[in-house]
């Protein structure tokens, strides 16, 4: 299952050796052309194949990246595998992953670039039962809070409704699934709309039994799923990575319009879980892309400072960075301004009504 707190901890725990190489520039990319002239690129993505990541896939089918003039592979992730690293090291030119987790690779060495934001609204929640009357974050005192590893979210959460969270509420080391909220081990659990809580959905509880907290609530999220690039890749290939940018998006606002057949391109790629539930995932992605009030792909500074804020209040990262020195807003800037003829803003934008035993029909 698709876990940040393991993610975000491969990023801080990445391999210096591999960060030096990165800061050198070795292995950084290819120099020379591909197969009919096309620049070969490698996207590593930050966890293993599924509906997440649709619109790379649509780019790739529909031949966006070929008439931007690339050739892309795309490398799945998985729970051992940290984009972050990949693309510092120079094994892949350029991955996509969570904001936060980025920052904390680049905090510890990593020379890389934000240049992309694809979601519009986070997907991280904390779900529970409404039998258990949790209504608000004000409710968690006393209660039981499955937490992955490095979820500064729930800690910045509870400072602000002033919850110790030593004294106040009893934290748990949650599993890479939600058998422990099933179980009704935990009172509270972190879920991601698209995934994790779907698999609690499937297993037969029905929505109108839970509450669904978002961290937007609060002002505490931190920016999500959004493309990066290595540095020294991003120097000398600053074209080709702004033409990826603008392929990209397009792909994503074609799984906007062929929801189903994004799916079926992502089926085909092999997935753990199956048809219905990438459904279920391309749905709740498209509601996180849609609308997108600064514009698709666009990289909305205001969260990217409350990010960097956050994680440096909480001690993930060292110091405050400069949004310019984790960020390329020009090449952001310019790469989705050439999103000709794109509906980069989705206004009016609702997602399809899916049947209602789409998750539990098996």
């Amino acid at each position: 299952m698709r876990n940040p707190g393991l993610r975000l901890l491969a990023a801080l725990t990445a391999s210096a050796a591999l960060l030096t190489l990165a800061a050198c520039g070795s292995g950084a990319g290819p120099e020379a052309d591909g197969t009919d002239g096309l620049q070969p690129v490698t996207l590593a993505l930050g966890w293993v194949t599924q509906a997440e990541w649709a619109g790379y896939y649509a780019a790739q089918e529909q031949g966006f990246y070929r008439e931007a003039g690339l050739d892309v592979t795309i490398r799945p992730g998985g729970p051992d595998v940290s984009a972050q690293q990949i693309v510092g090291s120079g094994q892949a030119e350029l991955g996509t992953d969570s904001f936060g987790n980025t920052l904390s690779a680049i905090d510890q060495g990593a020379s890389l670039k934000a240049i992309a934001q694809t979601t519009a609204r986070p997907g991280y929640v904390m779900v529970s039962r409404k039998s258990a009357g949790i209504e608000s974050p004000a409710d968690w005192v006393g209660k039981r809070i499955g937490s992955w590893a490095g979820d500064q979210k729930l800690y910045a959460t509870m400072a602000k409704y002033g919850i110790d969270p030593d004294t106040d509420v009893t934290m748990v080391q949650q599993g890479f699934d939600m058998n422990q909220f099933l179980a009704g081990d935990v009172d509270i659990a972190s879920a991601y709309a698209f995934n994790e809580l779907g698999q609690v959905l499937a297993s037969g509880i029905p929505a109108e039994e839970l509450n669904v907290y978002s961290f937007a609530e609060d002002d505490t999220s931190v920016a999500e799923d959004g493309i990066f690039v290595n540095g020294d890749f991003l120097e000398s290939n600053r074209d080709d990575v702004a033409a990826f940018v603008t392929a990209s998006m397009r792909g994503w606002a074609y799984c906007r319009d062929a929801a189903e057949h994004c799916v079926e391109l992502v089926v085909q790629q092999g997935t753990a879980l199956d048809a219905d539930f990438q459904t279920y995932q391309m749905n709740q992605m498209n509601q996180l892309i849609w609308p997108s009030v600064a514009g698709l792909g666009s990289i909305d500074e205001e969260w990217y400072q409350q990010s960097i804020d956050l994680l440096h209040r909480y001690g993930v990262i060292s110091r405050e960075l400069p949004l310019d020195e984790v960020a390329d807003l020009a090449l952001n800037e310019a790469a989705t301004a050439a999103l000709n003829g794109v509906d980069r803003i989705g206004e009016g934008y609702s997602s399809p009504e899916l049947p209602a035993d789409l998750l539990t029909r098996g």
